[in-house]
C-alpha cells in the first residue's frame, strides 16, 4: 500500500500553526491514512486518537509515531468512521477530518467536538472521475451553521460544466 503523500496538507499546516500557543488537549484523526496530519498534530502538542478502516494504514502509522518519538501522545485505532462513537474517547478540541466526505461524519464530529473546539476539513481534489463524489455546493457550509465561526472558507467549482461539486477547505471554530 502505497501512501498518497506523506507530507501534510499545506491548508491543514497553516491551520495547526494558528493554534500555536493555545493550550493543547486532545484531537481527533479521522480517517487518518497513514497519519500526516496525525504526526503534524502531535508533534505540535496535541494527544490524538488517530482512526482510520484500514488496519494497514494503522500499522503503518503506529511504526510511524514510534519513529517520530510521538508515541505517547498518539492513539492509533482501527474502525469505521461512520459508525464510530466519538464519545468513547478523550475529549477533543480539534478535529482533522481530510479527503473523506461525508455530511454525516462532520456532523457527528462535530457533536463531539469540545465548546471553542476547532474543525479542518479538506475535500480531496477533483481530478479524474473524483469529482463525482465530492459534495455539492454550499451543502459543507450547511454542515456548520448555528454550531461554527467560520475563520476559513473556500469551495472551489470542479467537474464538467454543469455538474454540482465542489472542493472544500474550512477552518472553524465551535461557538
Amino acid at each position: 500500500m502505497k501512501d498518497r503523500g506523506s507530507s501534510p496538507s499545506k491548508f491543514v499546516a497553516s491551520c495547526v500553526r494558528t493554534l500555536a500557543g493555545e493550550e493543547h488537549r486532545g484531537a481527533v484523526d479521522v480517517p487518518c491514512g497513514f497519519g500526516r496530519h496525525t504526526l503534524l498534530v502531535a508533534e505540535a502538542g496535541f494527544f490524538v486518537t488517530a482512526i482510520d478502516i484500514d488496519p494497514e494504514r494503522i500499522a503503518h502509522l503506529s511504526e510511524a509515531i514510534v519513529a517520530a518519538g510521538v508515541a505517547y501522545r498518539v492513539t492509533p485505532l482501527a474502525g469505521d468512521a461512520l459508525t464510530f462513537n466519538f464519545h468513547s474517547i478523550e475529549p477533543f478540541d480539534l478535529a482533522i477530518v481530510t479527503d473523506f466526505v461525508s455530511e454525516s461524519l462532520l456532523r457527528t464530529v462535530l457533536k463531539a467536538l469540545n465548546g471553542s473546539g476547532h474543525v479542518i476539513f479538506e475535500t480531496f481534489s477533483g481530478r479524474g472521475g473524483n469529482w463525482e463524489d465530492l459534495p455539492s455546493a454550499g451543502s459543507v457550509a450547511s454542515c456548520f451553521e448555528g454550531t461554527c465561526e467560520l475563520l476559513h472558507y473556500e469551495e472551489h467549482t470542479v467537474g464538467p460544466d454543469g455538474a454540482d461539486a465542489v472542493t472544500v477547505k474550512c477552518f472553524a471554530k465551535k461557538y
